[in-house]
């Protein structure tokens, strides 16, 4: 299974960005709370631990990192930041 082209359901942050909200706006929490479901529906049992880090690998790991800001510049940063503030008020 390709983790990286199942992406899309994240990708709908986009049009946001495009706005320029900050990533703790409701619209934005609402989209990575979308994702973080798509991830335990289709994937596995995502802990918001778990998610943190995987927010925390789209910036770390290149390889996401390229992937997420070819759709967006920045997209990469601003995910991982906006999952991050989505498990702090999950948890």
């Amino acid at each position: 299974m390709d983790m990286m082209n199942s992406a899309k359901p994240g990708s709908t942050a986009v049009p946001t960005i495009t706005a320029r909200v900050p990533p703790a706006d409701d619209e934005v929490q609402e989209q990575i709370g979308q994702w973080f479901k798509h991830i335990n529906d289709r994937f596995y049992t995502c802990t918001p631990e778990i998610f943190r880090g995987l927010a925390d690998m789209y910036v770390a790991d290149k390889r996401f990192t390229e992937f997420y800001d070819k759709v967006r510049p920045g997209l990469a940063g601003f995910k991982r930041d906006a999952m991050h503030l989505y498990c702090d008020n999950i948890v």
